[in-house]
């Protein structure tokens, strides 16, 4: 079982344990000051699963990856024989939390947040339309190139603009980083690391074919002298964290990038889309068309 699930432990995997780890670290524990980020999940495995499933601020979605997160990390590392029980323990919560979770997914509702902070988008095409980007400050500008590239392009997610890099010669592609390729008038994200990597192949190129985003990434790319697409006051790349606090900044909203994929998603499915388009637009998106269907088609926008 371990060597399986190790397997499986990606970036992705390890962001949600040092989240996990961050909000552990908040509560108010009796043993919070003996707790690292190595031994938390050991020092409180008889603890962890309530901590979990009563976080009333918590979506299922974030509960079920912090149980996997949980499970796969017991199983590898299980040193003794005694972890074995909590092995399986945490793998029937996680999988009653998934079957849960997989049924409110079904329903195609929003969440409360949503529900509150949705927006459709043309509301996003709009700020866009009214905005003259000649005129931004260089803060405001990776602001504006952030929304364009996710109103104008199917959304990726979050990872993906934090460490995406400017690159002009496809060969010098390393197959480990993200990349903006512009290559004479073609564009071309290259996503070599997200969440599905280990399930799916590096080097996946997405054609951008919508002129109005190409003419910003190229007044953009011309405009400011850097290596990363989105950088800070430093010149340097920005965090995950900064990418949704420019997106609420900019849009004057509480939206994140998920929610900005659903807008995405359900403004195209309301036209009458074949097989083949809804897949298309899943690849672009680095996802399945199943995903598409359970995570953000939403009957009541």
């Amino acid at each position: 079982m371990a060597n399986n699930t190790q397997e499986h432990w990606s970036k992705f995997h390890d962001g949600k344990y040092k989240s996990l780890y961050n909000y552990i670290k908040t509560l108010n524990l009796k043993n919070n000051d003996n707790l690292t980020s190595e031994n938390y999940i050991l020092v409180l495995i008889n603890d962890l699963n309530g901590i979990i499933i009563n976080n009333k601020n918590w979506s299922l979605s974030s509960k079920e990856s912090a149980l996997s997160v949980v499970f796969k990390w017991l199983s590898i590392h299980n040193t003794c024989d005694e972890n074995i029980k909590y092995i399986e323990y945490y793998r029937q919560e996680y999988d009653k939390m998934k079957s849960l979770r997989d049924y409110d997914r079904g329903e195609n509702k929003q969440d409360k947040k949503e529900q509150v902070n949705y927006k459709n988008i043309n509301y996003f095409k709009n700020i866009l339309e009214n905005t003259h980007i000649e005129n931004l400050s260089k803060s405001d500008h990776m602001k504006y190139l952030l929304l364009s590239m996710l109103v104008y392009q199917p959304p990726l997610r979050t990872s993906f603009y934090s460490s995406v890099m400017f690159l002009t010669n496809r060969n010098e592609n390393n197959n480990k980083d993200n990349y903006l390729l512009i290559e004479n008038d073609k564009i071309y994200y290259i996503v070599n690391i997200d969440k599905v990597s280990y399930c799916n192949s590096n080097n996946y190129y997405i054609d951008i074919d919508n002129p109005i985003l190409k003419k910003i990434i190229l007044y953009s790319y011309n405009k400011y002298d850097r290596k990363y697409v989105f950088v800070n006051i430093k010149n340097k790349n920005t965090s995950s964290n900064n990418i949704a606090i420019w997106l609420k900044d900019f849009t004057g909203t509480k939206i994140n990038i998920n929610m900005l994929r659903s807008s995405y998603i359900n403004d195209k499915y309301t036209t009458i889309l074949t097989y083949n388009e809804k897949k298309k637009l899943a690849d672009q998106m680095r996802h399945s068309v199943q995903s598409a269907l359970l995570d953000y088609v939403k009957n009541d926008v």
